[in-house]
């Protein structure tokens, strides 16, 4: 039936029809309204030919304004006609649908006749079998039937003694082994594991592993601060601590990396949950405590990290809508009062917005996100599942790899870092993120953090 209108109106268009005698045209409230319109602008520029020449302003306007009804209802008519088409496909689509079902349902059935073939031939071996067994069975009474026949021949030589002493266990010989054996299998696990080990542990693996400078090691909060939850709110409870102070030198060490053109800076990593958003908030509440003026632009469309991490309530516009031109950069950020840091959201269904991102949108919102701000941090999505990070990468300053301790695998960073654009992409270097120092001081050999307990003094 839909094959056959939208036969009939193709039909109608090519006789030289305008597409306003096609059924659905005619049931259509739009065309309608629009030809009656149409009709009354008719007669007003009827009755003005009759009266007046044709460059009259109002004739020529009345003209216009014709001219604009007949383009609507052309409009209407092809809208109309894509419609059809619409409905044509999703008919065909349902068709091949059932059509794909009725092929499951005929093979579903031989299927069953083959099983049935199957079912027969095992009912005929279990028939044999049966047989089988009942033959075993009555050799096996007749065995039992004979065996009261039979007559020992064996004799008792002699009666064994009784132990003085217990033979066995050996609780002592039994401790000894196991803590033998079990030590050994440590060992063993241990070197195992170490041989196996492919993550990051220290400055150095970041070094030699990667080829990349370690800007800095950034502890776990609680390895530092036991009584702290909040990651940024610490850095401004207590300032004066080796965790504030890990921030501290992260900042200056990226300064250090960049130069002068160092306030555009994307924070991304290789996997998910590395520790990107609370090391971007971290880098801002530090600029902030400076007397410096830093954003969090929340980049990463699937997670919203930076976003989720806002307290208090959203506002109606956020990225999307200032890429889009809806609303402006002002009205989009918000201020998290209290963690203290500015960050740019993803409000909303954000369908479109990777392509905004990676279609070249972004480069004028970043100019003058970087001549506002002192510093603007890209919390982006990690570069091996997404595309748009690579190309993000191209449009600021610096790229800054967060790595978390003895979790990521070095393979997985590499295979990041050979995603991005070559020669087009600064990579300032790696963090070490969620390191817990009482751990890191047992095995850290030559990292700072292994010496923390020597130098924790400095802190309060």
């Amino acid at each position: 039936a839909d094959r056959a209108q939208l036969a009939t109106a193709r039909a109608q268009l090519r006789r030289g029809s305008a597409g306003d005698d096609v059924g659905e045209a005619l049931n259509s409230g739009v065309v309608s309204s629009l030809r009656s319109k149409r009709a009354e602008v008719a007669g007003r520029v009827a009755a003005l030919e009759a009266q007046f020449g044709p460059g009259y302003p109002a004739l020529q306007s009345a003209r216009s304004e014709l001219d604009m009804i007949d383009a609507q209802i052309a409009s209407e008519i092809k809208r109309i006609i894509s419609n059809l088409e619409a409905k044509v496909q999703v008919s065909s689509g349902r068709l091949s649908s059932l059509q794909g079902s009725l092929g499951s349902a005929k093979g579903a059935l031989a299927s069953n006749n083959r099983a049935m073939v199957a079912l027969t031939d095992l009912t005929r071996r279990a028939e044999a079998s049966q047989e089988l067994y009942d033959s075993y069975l009555a050799q096996y009474k007749e065995t039992v039937a004979s065996q009261g026949t039979e007559r020992p021949d064996a004799r008792v030589i002699s009666y064994a003694d009784l132990p003085e002493t217990q033979v066995s266990p050996r609780p002592l010989l039994n401790l000894v082994l196991a803590l033998v054996v079990g030590l050994g299998v440590g060992v063993v696990i241990g070197l195992v594991r170490e041989m196996l080990y492919t993550g990051l542990s220290t400055a150095s693996d970041v070094e030699h592993k990667l080829s990349l400078r370690c800007l800095e090691s950034v502890p776990q909060v609680g390895s530092i601060l036991p009584g702290e939850d909040d990651p940024v709110e610490a850095i401004a409870n207590a300032p004066m601590s080796g965790y504030a102070e890990a921030f501290r030198g992260l900042r200056a060490s990226i300064n250090h990396a960049l130069g002068d053109t160092r306030n555009l800076v994307l924070i991304t990593s290789a996997l998910p949950r590395e520790g990107k958003t609370t090391i971007s908030a971290g880098l801002a509440r530090v600029a902030a405590l400076t007397g410096e003026r830093a954003v969090v632009v929340d980049v990463d469309v699937r997670q919203r990290g930076a976003t989720r991490a806002l307290s208090g309530e959203l506002p109606q516009v956020g990225l999307l809508e200032v890429l889009r031109g809806e609303a402006t950069l002002e009205e989009a950020l918000v201020l998290d009062a209290r963690r203290g840091i500015c960050v740019l959201p993803i409000v909303g269904e954000a369908h479109g917005l990777e392509d905004l991102l990676g279609n070249g949108e972004m480069g004028p919102l970043l100019a003058r996100l970087g001549d506002t701000f002192d510093l603007v941090l890209l919390d982006a999505p990690p570069v091996l599942p997404i595309t748009y990070t690579r190309t993000l990468a191209t449009q600021v300053d610096g790229v800054v790899m967060v790595a978390r301790w003895r979790a990521t695998a070095d393979h997985a960073i590499r295979a990041a870092l050979r995603l991005l654009p070559e020669g087009r992409v600064r990579v300032a270097g790696a963090v070490l993120s969620q390191v817990d120092l009482r751990k890191q001081a047992k095995f850290g050999y030559g990292d700072a953090s292994f010496y923390y307990e020597q130098y924790r003094k400095y802190y309060a």
